[in-house]
């Protein structure tokens, strides 16, 4: 597991949204992915407030 802020982790992510949208009816834009990752990644354990 990386050291890194959540952030960091989204923007780590977002680099990969091709490979995400290959599995997509719908692709998303690289900052539509960003906004769904914002909404969800607080709710994990790592960063739950």
């Amino acid at each position: 597991m990386q050291e890194c802020t959540m952030d960091e982790m989204i923007e780590h992510c977002a680099q990969f949204i091709d490979e995400v949208n290959k599995n997509m009816p719908k692709p998303m834009t690289k900052e539509e992915y960003k906004q769904m990752m914002r909404g969800f990644f607080p709710m994990l354990k790592r960063w739950k407030i």
